[in-house]
C-alpha cells in the first residue's frame, strides 16, 4: 500500500462508474447464466453483449448495449496494487442500458449533448476518429477533460 501524500478537504463527489442517483435504471437481459466478461473488462465503460447472449466485451463498432458500472465485481490483479477497474474473464457483469452514472469526461461536455465512446468502450470526444454514439447524454457539464460528469439514458431510449 502506498503512503498517503494528499488529503482532501471534502470527500470526492464519486468514483467513475458509480450510480449518480436513485432514479430508475434497467439492466440488459442476456441468455442463461448471463452476463459474463468475455475478456478482461473495464468498469465505468460501455459494453457490447455478444450474439451468444452471455458474453460481454469492451469492444465493438455499433451502439453499445449499455454501461458497465463499478459494482465491486473487479479485483486487484497487481501485487500490492491500490485499486483496479478490471473485471476478469468469466466474472459476472451487469450491463445498464439506462440509468444515471458518474464518468470522467474526455473533453468539454455540454449538458444534453450525446455521449460517445471509442471502440474499447471508453468515453470519447465526439470529434474523435471512430467515435461511436451511445444512447446516453450528459446530465451535467464539464469544461475540461478528466472532470467528473453525470451521464444518463432514459428507459427505452
Amino acid at each position: 500500500m502506498s503512503f498517503q501524500t494528499h488529503m482532501n478537504i471534502d470527500p470526492p463527489q464519486a468514483w467513475p462508474g458509480d450510480f449518480a442517483s436513485a432514479n430508475p435504471r434497467y439492466t440488459t437481459i442476456g441468455g442463461e447464466g448471463a452476463c459474463r466478461a468475455g475478456a478482461a473488462l473495464t468498469a465505468a465503460t460501455f459494453g457490447w453483449l455478444q450474439s451468444d447472449g452471455v458474453t460481454v466485451l469492451n469492444s465493438g463498432t455499433t451502439t453499445p448495449d449499455g454501461f458497465i458500472r463499478r459494482g465491486g465485481q473487479g479485483n486487484i490483479p497487481n501485487y500490492l496494487g491500490n485499486s483496479s477497474m478490471s473485471i476478469p474473464k468469466g466474472f459476472m457483469v451487469t450491463v445498464f442500458p439506462s440509468g444515471d452514472f458518474w464518468v470522467k469526461s474526455a473533453g468539454a461536455a455540454t449538458r444534453g449533448a450525446s455521449v460517445y465512446c471509442d471502440g474499447t468502450g471508453a468515453i470519447a470526444d465526439s470529434a474523435a476518429t471512430g467515435a461511436i454514439k451511445t444512447n446516453f447524454i450528459y446530465a451535467t457539464a464539464a469544461t475540461a477533460a478528466g472532470e467528473m460528469v453525470v451521464i444518463t439514458a432514459k428507459p427505452g431510449v
